[in-house]
């Protein structure tokens, strides 16, 4: 039972196909608390917070500020999260942490700010 949920769980979202152009750091953790919570509750307690797990998930995708591993100078706080070809002023923002680069690749989903510590 438990698998076969987990295996429709994760079917489902890759069907939908959002994890895989973009990976946010808070909806990698949601996800993996969604595949995980069925194995760690008892039986009558798994679907509800499953499905719990699965719309903090959803959250997390559609929220414009995410984490970042990424170690900046300065004490932890938020920044813009920049796309597209940086230039050279955005280069240097970058190297003194007050942008996050992402990338020349846009789908979409990625965040405006980013936390950085």
């Amino acid at each position: 039972m438990v698998i076969r949920v987990v295996g429709r769980a994760v079917a489902w979202v890759l069907a939908l196909g959002v994890t895989l152009p973009v990976l946010k750091l808070t909806a990698v953790a949601c996800l993996m608390l969604a595949c995980l919570v069925p194995v760690f509750l008892p039986a009558d307690r798994r679907v509800g917070a499953f499905w719990l797990a699965l719309a903090a998930w959803g959250v997390a995708m559609t929220v414009p500020v995410d984490v970042t591993l990424a170690d900046a100078p300065g004490p932890p706080r938020l920044v813009p999260y920049v796309t597209g070809f940086p230039t050279r002023e955005t280069s240097q923002r970058a190297r003194r942490g007050e942008v996050v680069l992402g990338g020349c690749s846009v789908s979409g989903w990625e965040p405006k700010w980013v936390l950085v510590w």
